[in-house]
């Protein structure tokens, strides 16, 4: 019989039984429900035995990740915490500090640390909000950006080579799964850390 209470992730290292779920958020549930539940779960998300196993396969990449790219072969001079930053400024162009801690389910303050040295390296820039006057937009600078192809280009070389017998489909679906279980963390971080202002 299984004891009551609620079940933490760290327990199950012990747990065996795939009937134990992960509820599904409302939008997943309804397009659950839209596909006959999707394999009998009714518009619940997937076993915590699942979840367990995707967190387990993503810290095994980061730590093999650290390895691979050690003594910035990659990254480069900068931290991954500022690099970070910048590829979040490419990808969804110019944002002010508070979006950018909400996006990566942190602090205003923490995203603050990393980007004043970033604007004072040259590596972005403020520019001003039309929307919100007192919060600036923080954009990639030249530099940003020349550093960033840079380390694109260097990833490209490392990682031409590399052998994964997985077709992008399966890439797809893979981070399609690893951003939806990211976006139910950061919900649950946002409500840990509280709302920050635009």
């Amino acid at each position: 019989m299984r004891p009551p209470g609620p079940i933490r992730i760290g327990d199950l290292a012990s747990r065996t039984d795939p009937a134990i779920r992960v509820a599904a958020s409302p939008a997943a549930a309804r397009r659950g429900r839209g596909r006959g539940g999707g394999g009998g779960g009714g518009g619940v998300g997937p076993s915590l035995v699942a979840l367990q196993a995707v967190l387990d396969a993503s810290a095994d990449l980061i730590r093999r990740l650290r390895l691979v790219t050690a003594g910035g072969q990659v990254r480069g001079e900068l931290s991954p915490g500022r690099l970070g930053i910048l590829r979040d400024l490419e990808r969804r162009g110019p944002q002010t500090v508070p979006q950018l801690a909400r996006a990566r389910s942190v602090s205003r303050q923490h995203v603050q640390v990393l980007v004043n040295p970033l604007a004072k390296e040259g590596f972005v820039e403020f520019m001003e909000n039309p929307v919100h006057m007192r919060s600036r937009l923080v954009r990639l600078a030249a530099k940003g950006k020349e550093f960033l192809e840079a380390g694109n280009q260097r990833e490209a070389k490392m990682f031409a080579d590399l052998v994964i017998d997985v077709g992008d489909e399966d890439m797809r679906s893979a981070a399609k799964v690893l951003r939806a279980v990211r976006e139910a963390l950061g919900t649950r971080a946002s409500r840990t850390l509280g709302a920050e202002s635009p």
